[in-house]
């Protein structure tokens, strides 16, 4: 495809890359239509988890707060993200040419990807911590702190996301966008394939530890005491706030897990196209996991579910007179 830059300037481009790009535009085309569709709903589901934990003081405690920056990632694909891909898929002529779209297209899905992976790798460690060391982490466990967490979960990913926008590039102009032409080997590696997998297995190893802790301590509770008692309540909640989160990444995992396996066959005997289509249709299905979050809470925590209620039938003007609301009494 490197004629593709001068196409609307050389009459003379490669018949090969006119072929292509006409296989590819109605693939194309659906994909963008069915990625703009997905923004009402990653919004409207999104800003609603939002507006409960700050409209509801029995929601806001610090692991509501990981779930608002959670959010937050998913809504930067709804605004960021799906609108420069589709602006790619139906003017790829164009943009596709353009320094400045084409880092910040890839920018914006390590941005928006990235800070969804670091939220949920801050939010299993706290789980860990809150079951592992119940007494000692309590103290460290403050509003200040997690702040502080947070700000430096997502400096970190901005800078990275943005550091081919600063320069760390192979932009050669005349040639077209190509993820792995255009980046080098190190970022991608570091932003891409070492992030993910370092993430994704500290995550996977965290909850496997937790759920034997959880075993552990349930048998520890029932040798002690067989009723029961406050211990008992404690670890249920940690167990139900884990269990949500934990269903959290299983699904982030199965929405994005297909798009990062696509890389590899671009080196098999599949052509170009096909591999196009399939990278692209992976692509949709992980954009599709910034709108079920909201779901996921809704279902399984009976609070956010009475929360979302109460915000839908109530006009926003009165939403302050909501905020002593109980809820429901247990979650």
């Amino acid at each position: 495809m490197s004629g593709l830059c001068s196409l609307e300037s050389n009459i003379t481009t490669n018949s090969t890359e006119i072929i292509f790009l006409h296989k590819v535009a109605t693939s194309n085309f659906i994909f963008a239509v069915t990625q703009i569709l997905f923004i009402p709903f990653i919004v409207a589901g999104n800003v609603l988890v939002i507006a409960s934990i700050c409209v509801f003081r029995r929601l806001q405690n610090l692991t509501n707060g990981f779930l608002v920056s959670l959010a937050v990632s998913d809504l930067i694909v709804a605004f960021i993200t799906i609108p420069l891909y589709a602006a790619f898929y139906l003017n790829p002529t164009v943009l596709l040419c353009d320094r400045s779209a084409c880092l910040a297209w890839f920018g914006s899905v390590i941005l928006g990807c990235g800070t969804s992976l670091f939220n949920l790798l801050v939010i299993v460690l706290d789980r860990f911590l809150a079951i592992h060391f119940p007494f000692s982490f309590v103290k460290y466990r403050t509003p200040r702190n997690v702040a502080v967490v947070l700000v430096i979960l997502w400096l970190y990913v901005m800078i990275l996301s943005f550091l081919p926008l600063m320069g760390w590039n192979h932009w050669e102009t005349g040639k077209p966008c190509n993820f792995y032409a255009t980046l080098p080997k190190a970022y991608v590696i570091l932003s891409a394939y070492l992030t993910v997998g370092v993430c994704t297995t500290a995550s996977c190893a965290l909850y496997t530890k937790i759920f034997m802790m959880v075993c552990e301590h349930k048998r520890k509770i029932h040798a002690q005491n067989a009723a029961g008692g406050t211990e008992n309540k404690w670890l249920e909640r940690e167990v139900k706030s884990t269990r949500l989160m934990a269903t959290v990444f299983l699904l982030f995992v199965l929405f994005w897990l297909p798009y990062f396996c696509v890389g590899p066959l671009k080196y098999s005997s599949l052509s170009q196209e096909v591999v196009e289509i399939i990278k692209n249709a992976t692509l949709v299905l992980a954009f599709g996991n910034s709108m079920v979050n909201p779901f996921v809470y809704c279902l399984l925590r009976k609070k956010f579910r009475a929360a979302f209620r109460l915000l839908v039938t109530t006009p926003v003007h009165r939403w302050s007179d909501l905020t002593r609301n109980i809820l429901v009494r247990e979650d």
